[in-house]
């Protein structure tokens, strides 16, 4: 199931991603998801669940299967590889010089590049929900 939350700048549409995600707390009110208080929720486990990919992204300097495996803890590196196929980014990743073994960081990959790789980071942790801002 896909949603999409659209509106003019400045109208919230990323603090209530943050907000659902667990970044943000309410100051006054409640979140609720699927019919529970996401206050009452353990913050660990609703950040496992509830994925936020932001509009910029930092990377560290490493290879790319680093970048993308640092979210999920250690995924073997087939499960890197078949996340990448999965969501098409195949062809990007086999055109960078050495694949993922392609050192990146914040500075070698554009924006939206390193919008690819927080959303392919972020399937490797399997989320219930995935927030996608301002997505490129």
């Amino acid at each position: 199931e896909r949603l999409v939350i659209a509106g003019e700048t400045g109208s919230g549409k990323s603090t209530l991603g943050k907000l659902l995600a667990g970044l943000y707390a309410p100051d006054h009110g409640t979140v609720r998801f699927a019919g529970h208080d996401l206050a009452a929720v353990d913050a660990a486990r609703l950040r496992s669940r509830i994925v936020l990919v932001p509009q910029e992204v930092p990377l560290v300097e490493g290879t790319l299967a680093e970048n993308l495996a640092m979210a999920a803890g250690s995924p073997d590196r087939a499960a890197v590889a078949r996340t990448v196929d999965l969501l098409g980014l195949a062809d990007w990743v086999n055109s960078l010089p050495y694949g993922l073994d392609t050192t990146v960081s914040t500075g070698t990959l554009s924006a939206g590049e390193r919008q690819l790789v927080a959303v392919a980071r972020a399937a490797l942790t399997d989320p219930a929900v995935l927030i996608l801002d301002e997505a490129t």
